[in-house]
């Protein structure tokens, strides 16, 4: 599970040991398995950490979600993704390619990070947008930054509208709930009633 300052922040994250390798895609292009494996982050050597032994896994096509309120290590999971900052310890793998390996390889060739981002399937089209802007500005920490907010209010919109349209199902249930047991802590008074005529 993940571990950061409030564990609460990282949900639903777990690491899938013996999980079979993912085949390399044609041509040198990455087919999209990304895995934080016992990653640790602290921005400064003798700062707290931000992150503590987080671990999970997104396989090709799966999605996962980061959630949590400002500070909860979100942003920094992001930045450690794309290669802004190095893991104090553990590892971040690409299709099983430790990710320094990757960056360094991505930067030799001159490819900007956006397009080796987007051809290698590992981000969405408004966050490639986005990390353009941030490279044709210099300002990639703020670009981050509002990709991780935007994705973070699109999820809580998500989770709105799931929530509006559970909650009154949810609410017949619990009345009808109620209902059954009034009925049934009456029962044996209408029995006792029953048998006194």
């Amino acid at each position: 599970m993940a571990d950061t300052a409030d564990e609460r922040h990282l949900v639903g994250l777990e690491a899938h040991p013996g999980a079979p390798a993912v085949a390399q895609a044609p041509s040198g292009e990455l087919a999209g398995d990304l895995e934080f494996s016992h990653v640790s982050f602290q921005y400064s050597p003798d700062g707290p950490l931000v992150l503590n032994d987080v671990s999970f896994r997104a396989r090709p096509g799966e999605f996962i979600a980061l959630i949590g309120p400002s500070g909860s290590g979100k942003s920094t999971c992001l930045r450690l993704t794309l290669g802004f900052e190095r893991p104090a310890s553990g590892s971040i793998y690409f299709d099983g390619q430790d990710l320094a390996s990757l960056a360094i390889q991505a930067v030799r060739n001159g490819q900007s990070l956006a397009n080796a981002m987007e051809l290698n399937k590992l981000t969405t089209p408004v966050a490639s947008r986005m990390l353009r802007v941030g490279e044709r500005s210099g300002n990639m920490g703020e670009m981050t930054e509002r990709i991780a907010a935007f994705y973070d209010e699109e999820l809580s919109r998500w989770v709105a509208i799931v929530t509006r349209l559970i909650e009154p199902v949810l609410m017949t249930l619990i009345g009808l709930l109620i209902g059954v047991i009034v009925v049934l802590m009456y029962f044996p008074i209408f029995q006792l009633a029953g048998s006194i005529q």
